[in-house]
């Protein structure tokens, strides 16, 4: 049996949850522990998925969520290849594959 590291533990859970993405659903990073978040687009919150985390944040400004009414700066994510893009999907999907 092969003994995986916390580096490939942490990179199936990603790969299991992006393969379960229903369509307009989004996976971003948790700012605190780094595990999935998942969202949508119309929403500006997200939970953690991570049990020993459960950060509550707020997908625009990735800070602790602070309610509807407050003005944050958003974070830009322009990179190609983002959690959640086309492409990412098409990288998970070719993942599964392989396996």
């Amino acid at each position: 049996m092969v003994k995986l590291d916390r580096r490939h533990t942490v990179g199936i859970v990603w790969l299991q949850v992006g393969l379960t993405l229903a369509s307009g659903e989004i996976l971003r990073k948790c700012p605190r522990c780094k595990s999935p978040v998942l969202t949508t687009r119309e929403k500006d919150r997200a939970q953690c998925m991570s049990d020993s985390c459960d950060y509550d944040v707020c997908v625009k400004c990735e800070k602790c969520y602070h309610g509807r009414g407050a003005v944050c700066r958003p974070v830009a994510h322009s990179a190609p290849g983002s959690i959640g893009s086309r492409v990412s999907r098409r990288n998970l999907q070719r993942l599964s594959k392989q396996s």
